[in-house]
């Protein structure tokens, strides 16, 4: 066997980070993740957002939400739309979780791994809007394969865009 017969590694554009969690956050993501959290490389089939909310609204799909103060604001702010938040920092999830709850979220859900895998799962045209943040933490060159800004992730996260 040669290294041409191997299969291709699969390229991430992201890093999972760990961190340390408040007790506060290790309680909202233990008791909440149940009913908000999506764990994205469990899915063994397509994603059905109405399934995923229990009825049917306009969907934004949030890819890097951090901390989730950005999400928290908006859906409080348009509770008519869904928000699906994408994010891979565990005590970043929790936080979010924690402030759905604080604010009485029914219109939030956080999905926790590889935002092109979920993507890839969802039906063309399920999306009202996008948001990356921090696309690009990848600033070297031979990191440039990273980027979820390229061609090929464009085209794919536009097929999913409603027209």
């Amino acid at each position: 066997m040669t290294l041409t017969d191997l299969p291709a590694a699969r390229i991430r554009t992201f890093h999972p980070r760990r961190g340390r969690m408040s007790d506060r956050q290790r309680d909202a993501l233990e008791r909440l993740w149940p009913a908000y959290g999506l764990r994205i490389a469990a899915l063994d089939g397509p994603c059905d957002p109405a399934a995923l909310f229990g009825r049917r609204a306009p969907l934004v799909l949030e890819i890097g939400s951090g901390m989730g103060d950005a999400t928290a604001a908006m859906a409080a702010a348009d509770r008519d739309r869904h928000y699906l938040a994408v994010e891979v920092h565990t005590p970043g999830i929790a936080n979010l979780l924690d402030l759905v709850e604080r604010h009485g979220l029914d219109n939030v859900r956080v999905a926790e791994g590889d935002a092109l895998d979920l993507v890839r799962a969802m039906p063309e045209g399920c999306l009202d809007a996008v948001h990356v943040y921090f696309p690009d933490p990848w600033p070297k060159t031979r990191h440039h394969k990273r980027r979820i800004i390229q061609p090929a992730h464009v085209a794919l996260l536009r097929s999913r865009l409603a027209p």
